[in-house]
């Protein structure tokens, strides 16, 4: 479940890993400024505007609920503490050799480029990357959480192969008429 909450969301591992339920309200995703990337002081807290499929992988974690954390830890510090990146990896070598957390990333980017859903500016702040320089930024206070509530809905359902220009590889019929 969580690297399906990474792929979804698009977030960085260590804040997925992290993930605790009281960050959750409605569809948004607050990420306290703590776990993301940068130097202490310079970054904020960041809003994940929280698809379909994204929102039913956080109903299934709370219906396993052991502690605050989405993802507990199962070491020495139990489920008051979110799983292991060496954990992550494990998994993520067993079901996908050759893959990394931060492809999936990667990914996400690579697709906005090639369907062009948005623009840079809403691509970029859905990676919670720092856009424009200091007097651009000191103007632009939005954090496009509305446009960006729409790219990751697009995106889920890219991923998940809701989209109507997803083409299902695993179907045997179409296999055959190719």
């Amino acid at each position: 479940l969580c690297l399906r909450l990474k792929i979804l969301t698009a977030v960085r591992s260590a804040s997925v890993r992290g993930a605790r339920f009281d960050e959750i309200d409605n569809d948004v995703w607050t990420i306290p400024a703590d776990r993301m990337k940068g130097r202490r002081g310079a970054v904020t807290d960041f809003r994940v505007p929280l698809s379909t499929p994204a929102l039913e992988v956080i109903k299934r974690a709370e219906s396993w609920r052991r502690g605050p954390c989405m993802f507990p830890g199962q070491g020495a510090k139990g489920p008051s503490t979110g799983v292991s990146d060496v954990a992550i990896a494990k998994v993520l070598k067993k079901i996908a050799p050759g893959t990394t957390p931060h492809g999936f990333r990667t990914s996400f980017r690579s697709w906005v480029q090639d369907v062009d859903p948005t623009n840079f500016e809403v691509a970029e702040t859905a990676l919670a990357h720092t856009v424009g320089n200091k007097v651009e930024r000191s103007y632009a206070r939005s954090d496009l959480l509305d446009r960006r509530r729409i790219l990751m809905q697009a995106w889920a359902d890219y991923v998940t192969g809701s989209a109507s220009n997803v083409v299902n590889i695993n179907n045997k019929k179409s296999r055959s008429q190719n």
